[in-house]
């Protein structure tokens, strides 16, 4: 999400730099801004301007061969019934524009190709289809000799056909000498050729605010998703939508999950504190425990850094349960059931370590939580079984969203380990050990 507010920024500095009235190149009248910037760059660039000259130089030895070649047959009074090609004027005349974007420098391509990517595959959830191209500048049989920009995903195309593949290709006799010149009826705009859209054709309004949403597992939570993406809805709204409640929820955990984030998003911790405290939550699932809160006020972090502990500290409780049981244990099926009941506890702790970057040093700001959060890694290893595919999908997911977030924390555990008492790894390891020497089944 940080990566992403510093696209949205890099590109907002890009428009603020703009003169007032100009648009972006790749919608019109923008297209006509770069037309003139690509005359300018052109007026300046002596290789485009030898570019230019030889392809009219050829484009005029071509019109010379096919004055001949008129001349030749109009005198063969026999052959007057024989036809005779047109001759594309578009080299004869080709403008700047084309010229630069045969040979368009790399830092104009490179700058064009990702500012899309950004704006088009990151911004738009989907692309509008669009008329495939008749042709393009780099496939235009005229040009694409010289045709030399590589790695280009925008491209000139158009909408209309070359006079060299239409009908009107060929004449017959009687035909007049400037009838064979025809005009290329090409009308050049950006084509993606990577997805073979047109850009213009693209009107949607770019937003990296799908990215950022959160997707629920599928499960009876699953139609609430809208409820904690945004906080535009009531509680008014769930309460009118209680139809969709599915049956393995009762309504009232409906109506308290879908008004967490209700009424806009001053209310959010207004609505979640009662929640804590209440019992209509159901808080070993998934999509309960993983629902974050949005920490602002130093009371609130805080108390929401002594809220975490203290369900570290149940979830403790619940693992000691869980590992006295496995050490009575003999039959095969109770083990694995019991290993997985730690896994998904351990799994659950480990998720109250994964808080924004700027509140790290309050989750994980004592030699004690780092004894608790590397107790909960050793055993997440000690009960993850070898082919995670067996794994149920939820268990599955909070595996993927703890490696990211162990990721995440890892210089702030190196600080520890460096800078406080090894009492965290000792006691961890230590509480570890004596747990194995005393478990009868070996590998817990």
């Amino acid at each position: 999400m940080r990566r992403l507010q510093d696209l949205e920024m890099y590109v907002e500095e890009r428009h603020q730099k703009v003169e007032p009235g100009t648009t972006g190149i790749f919608h019109y009248p923008g297209f006509e801004d770069y037309t003139r910037f690509a005359s300018r760059f052109f007026e300046i660039s002596s290789s485009h301007q030898a570019l230019r000259s030889m392809i009219v130089e050829e484009a005029n030895n071509r019109w010379n061969a096919k004055t001949i070649e008129w001349q030749q047959k109009t005198q063969q009074r026999k052959r007057m019934k024989e036809e005779v090609e047109s001759i594309d004027s578009c080299t004869m005349y080709i403008n700047a524009l084309a010229v630069v974007e045969l040979q368009c420098p790399e830092v104009i391509t490179a700058r064009r190709k990702l500012t899309w990517m950004i704006v088009n595959d990151l911004g738009r959830r989907q692309s509008r289809s669009s008329d495939s191209s008749e042709d393009t500048l780099h496939t235009y049989s005229g040009l694409r000799r010289h045709y030399k920009t590589t790695k280009s995903r925008l491209v000139l195309g158009s909408i209309t056909k070359s006079v060299t593949v239409s009908q009107y290709r060929r004449s017959g006799y009687p035909v007049a000498l400037e009838d064979l010149r025809s005009d290329h009826a090409l009308q050049w705009k950006f084509y993606d050729k990577q997805d073979r859209r047109w850009i213009d054709d693209q009107l949607d309004e770019p937003s990296f605010s799908r990215i950022c949403q959160i997707s629920l597992p599928e499960g009876p939570y699953k139609n609430l998703e809208d409820a904690v993406n945004s906080t535009s809805h009531t509680q008014n709204d769930i309460l009118a939508a209680q139809t969709d409640c599915s049956a393995q929820l009762s309504l009232h955990e409906y109506l308290a999950f879908g008004s967490l984030r209700a009424d806009g998003e001053l209310t959010q911790w207004l609505n979640i504190c009662p929640e804590l405290t209440a019992p209509n939550l159901t808080w070993n699932t998934e999509s309960v425990c993983t629902r974050r809160l949005a920490l602002g006020n130093p009371d609130i972090v805080s108390s929401a850094t002594a809220l975490l502990q203290h369900c570290r500290s149940i979830i403790r409780d619940w693992t000691t349960g869980l590992q006295t049981s496995l050490r009575a244990t003999t039959a095969a099926r109770q083990i694995k059931d019991i290993q997985l009941s730690l896994l998904r506890a351990e799994l659950l702790a480990k998720v109250t370590f994964d808080v924004d970057e700027r509140y790290l040093g309050q989750s994980m700001g004592t030699t004690e939580d780092l004894e608790c959060w590397t107790t909960n890694s050793i055993i997440v290893h000690n009960n993850t079984p070898g082919v995670e595919a067996e794994l149920p999908a939820d268990l599955r997911r909070l595996l993927v969203q703890d490696r990211q977030a162990s990721h995440t924390i890892y210089e702030r555990v190196r600080h520890l380990c460096a800078h406080e008492p090894t009492t965290g790894l000792d006691n961890a390891v230590l509480h570890i050990w004596s747990a194995e020497v005393l478990s009868p089944v070996g590998n817990v």
